[in-house]
């Protein structure tokens, strides 16, 4: 007897149920063990051989540990295991106006009302690795407003920590039709605001800066600015990731090394710089400071940001170093030491499988998880 129509279109639907289900069946499990060659943690050391242990989107064990009863066994042979990367200032999904408050210290822009779910930006970064990035305000105000840690794709994407405040002393502040109008009444505005903020011992986003329970993003464009952003940050007693041209950085080397270095947001080199500024990652890290990498999307393909730091390493700066610009020091830079930014025990369960080395550009991203599910397969859907 010939299958009707109707039972051909129900055999259909059957099919591409299960294949869905075995698409998804990785990514549908709490408690999920991911078998590797090895896994590169932030700090460049390799774990061989490597499994690991995930529990409810979190990491319970990495190593060589045994596999518990009711773990999914996900083998991935030949392949190598990496901490997701996090990416600091982007406008993925956002318009590049976030900032539309007039106010010279504004408090109330918050990149977080410009996150759009699904955006496509999304699949483009979670396809070249990146598993968290912060949106921020444009440095637009002496204080530009709060910035957002999101994740690139899971059911939680909106992290819950206290995300960077940004500052800035560049043009685009005292350019405008308002207070200030120079660099100097910039500098006397945001060094009034921050000695308010500690006087007043109100709560708020610069209150919890100086309280050391909020991260800062500082946003220069000069070698002066910059020099200005270090003296603040002295005198505050806080410590911002600093943000600023590579040209302005190396004038800066001695007054960064005086400071003991600090963070510092690089954009990502690329084949483009000159022969000096290519060397900066090298003599920032020389005087101390600790580095993040970044890339500007949808400016700048996310693929810029692995390949930028294989090119400071070609250029003098530590593996270490590299992979942290990635990694963990991202994660510092976005408020979130212990939970992104390294694979292990405690933290989130973000991270991607590669089929070389993290620095080799030549290697590819063929998975990407975030908590603990695959949100993105090479050549397929999830």
């Amino acid at each position: 007897m010939r299958n009707s129509p109707t039972m051909r279109f129900n055999a259909s639907i059957r099919s591409a149920v299960a294949v869905l289900l075995l698409a998804i069946s990785v990514t549908a499990q709490d408690k999920v063990a991911v078998v590797a060659d090895a896994v590169i943690r932030a700090d460049g050391q390799v774990v061989k051989p490597a499994v690991l242990l995930i529990d409810n989107g979190r990491i319970v064990a990495l190593g060589d540990v045994e596999i518990p009863n009711g773990y999914e066994v996900v083998k991935r042979s030949g392949f190598t295991l990496a901490p997701g990367l996090v990416d600091v200032g982007s406008h993925a999904s956002a318009p590049y106006d976030l900032n539309e408050n007039e106010d010279a210290v504004d408090l109330e822009s918050r990149a977080r009302d410009s996150f759009i779910p699904d955006h496509r930006d999304w699949k483009l970064l979670a396809a070249s690795g990146i598993t968290s990035t912060v949106l921020l305000p444009d440095p637009e105000n002496v204080v530009s407003g709060v910035g957002v840690v999101v994740k690139t794709g899971g059911d939680s994407r909106i992290v819950d920590r206290a995300a960077p405040v940004v500052l800035a002393l560049g043009a685009t502040v005292y350019e405008r039709a308002r207070r200030p109008t120079s660099f100097a009444e910039a500098v006397e505005l945001l060094e009034g605001a921050l000695g308010s903020a500690k006087k007043s011992g109100e709560s708020g986003p610069l209150a919890e800066l100086l309280g050391a329970k909020r991260p800062a993003v500082f946003r220069t464009e000069s070698e002066a600015a910059l020099k200005r952003a270090l003296s603040l940050a002295a005198k505050f007693k806080f410590s911002p990731a600093f943000h600023a041209p590579k040209s302005a950085i190396r004038r800066a080397i001695p007054e960064i090394k005086a400071a003991k270095g600090g963070l510092f947001l690089l954009d990502a080199p690329t084949d483009a710089d000159s022969v000096a500024d290519l060397l900066v990652p090298r003599d920032l890290a020389a005087a101390g400071g600790r580095i993040v990498f970044r890339v500007d999307v949808p400016k700048i393909a996310p693929d810029a940001l692995r390949l930028g730091a294989w090119l400071a390493v070609r250029n003098g700066l530590g593996r270490k170093e590299a992979i942290q610009a990635l990694t963990a020091r991202a994660a510092e830079a976005a408020g979130c030491s212990g939970k992104l930014g390294d694979l292990a025990p405690g933290m989130d369960a973000d991270f991607i499988v590669l089929d070389g080395d993290l620095l080799d550009p030549a290697s590819r991203v063929h998975e990407t998880w975030v908590g603990g599910r695959r949100i993105y397969r090479m050549g397929g859907s999830n």
